[in-house]
């Protein structure tokens, strides 16, 4: 049975996507392509930032390991506490992101959930990419069946049937100045020693930049116009 600290389903990460590129719907042609970056991937956290006149929208994906270095079902005392300790930090955008003062923003709206996968499930994504992605050219070869499921699940130490999580945060700000916010200051990998690489897609009025930042890198230039 799932723990009671798993309040979110799969539809989370749908729902914090199209609330992210909501607001851009009706003139962003990549609105309706797959999301990628928030994949499931250890080390890896995806950062979705919409940006629309003073407005800030972020949505951020990040495996449980990452977070809190473990993604089975918390059981002890201890491991509820870490979970619980994480969603602290992730409800508060600037313990994780710096903005200038003089862009003058301000938290409108924070929001921190937990999804849970069961490894081996029919509606698991890496079953799903692994059926689609090799069809019959593995039908009659059992052997390697299993090891191509080991390499679709990348993290590999998860039993068959063992529930891995990812948090996800949602964010919206309001800015006196956005012209202001030249920048991000970037406190996630203090606050998170497990993660190793940030995966940002930022979307503003005149189009979409994807940008990555590794672990050691303490700002990130950038150009929310205004």
């Amino acid at each position: 049975m799932s723990s009671p600290i798993f309040r979110s389903t799969a539809n989370d990460r749908a729902r914090c996507a199209l609330a992210v590129v909501g607001i851009f719907a009706a003139g962003a042609s990549h609105a309706d392509e797959p999301r990628s970056a928030a994949a499931h991937q250890h080390g890896t956290i995806a950062i979705e930032i919409a940006v629309e006149g003073g407005e800030i929208q972020m949505a951020l994906y990040a495996p449980g390991a990452d977070i809190v270095g473990f993604e089975h079902t918390p059981s002890t005392d201890a491991d509820k506490q870490a979970v619980e300790n994480a969603r602290a930090i992730l409800s508060d955008p600037f313990a994780l992101f710096g903005l200038p003062d003089a862009a003058g923003c301000a938290v409108e709206h924070a929001s921190v959930s937990i999804t849970a996968e069961t490894a081996g499930s029919d509606d698991h994504d890496h079953d799903h990419d692994h059926e689609e992605g090799h069809d019959h050219a593995h039908e009659q070869k059992k052997d390697h069946d299993h090891a191509h499921e080991d390499d679709d699940h990348a993290h590999g130490d998860h039993d068959h049937g063992e529930a891995h999580f990812e948090f996800i945060a949602e964010y919206h700000l309001e800015c006196a100045d956005i012209g202001a916010v030249d920048a991000l200051t970037l406190r996630i990998f203090e606050q998170f020693p497990n993660s190793q690489t940030l995966n940002f897609t930022i979307l503003g009025e005149s189009g979409a930049t994807a940008v990555s930042a590794e672990r050691g890198q303490t700002s990130l230039t950038v150009d929310f116009g205004g």
